[in-house]
């Protein structure tokens, strides 16, 4: 009985049946394996992600920056002020197209960041057995992604520049609260970025008021 089992099984017929049978579970199972090493880096992954989403969001926030300024909608976001002597005070700003501006940058960050996508890679030895193949293994691709809000507000700062000279400097801060997904999991962070909008040099004792709006 046993004879004619194993004949059947290694006779041609029996052999293309097995060999159907073994393509059929290895292709099941490469999916499913992979499926489960992705959900092992995760936890690796968000790290990865975070620092990631840093850099991109604040490439973002400066390229959308430069590019509405040349786009020329807008005027002198601030300019000079002087005392009677003729010495520079500081900057006197024109707080509505400052405003102007900040509503239009946060609009187009919005939309920017509405879904963008990330990936990332990370050896498989790190995920199965990170203490004996750590750095060794094929590469997995993890996939992210980002989705998030902006605000901006001025930020008025006054910091030494040098003997009887103060650097005042008027920024943008443009902060952005973000929401990262990898495989399932949620992570919160927050990017702040500053853009610089104007700066001047005052010469001798700073006056009370140096920052006057429009």
């Amino acid at each position: 009985m046993r004879l004619g089992i194993l004949r059947r099984l290694f006779h041609s017929r029996g052999k293309r049946r097995f060999f159907r049978i073994a393509v059929c579970l290895l292709l099941i199972a490469l999916p499913l394996t992979a499926v489960g090493l992705r959900a092992r880096a995760a936890p690796l992954a968000l790290p990865i992600f975070e620092s990631v989403a840093e850099s991109r969001v604040q490439k973002l926030v400066r390229e959308t920056a430069e590019e509405l300024s040349r786009s020329g909608k807008y005027g002198s976001f601030c300019a000079l002020r002087y005392a009677s002597d003729g010495s520079v005070q500081g900057l006197e700003v024109d707080s509505g197209e400052v405003r102007r501006y900040a509503a239009d940058l946060s609009a187009a960050l919005e939309r920017e960041l509405a879904g963008l996508r990330l990936s990332c890679k990370i050896r498989s030895g790190d995920v199965i057995f990170p203490k004996l193949f750590s750095g060794s293994g094929f590469y997995l691709t993890v996939k992210g992604s980002l989705y998030g809000g902006a605000s901006a507000r001025t930020v008025s700062t006054l910091e030494e520049g040098g003997l009887n000279q103060t650097l005042h400097r008027l920024e943008l801060e443009v902060t952005v609260p973000l929401t990262l997904t990898v495989l399932g999991r949620e992570e919160q962070l927050t990017v702040i970025s500053r853009i610089l909008i104007g700066e001047a040099v005052i010469v001798g004792a700073i006056p009370g008021g140096v920052v006057v709006g429009g």
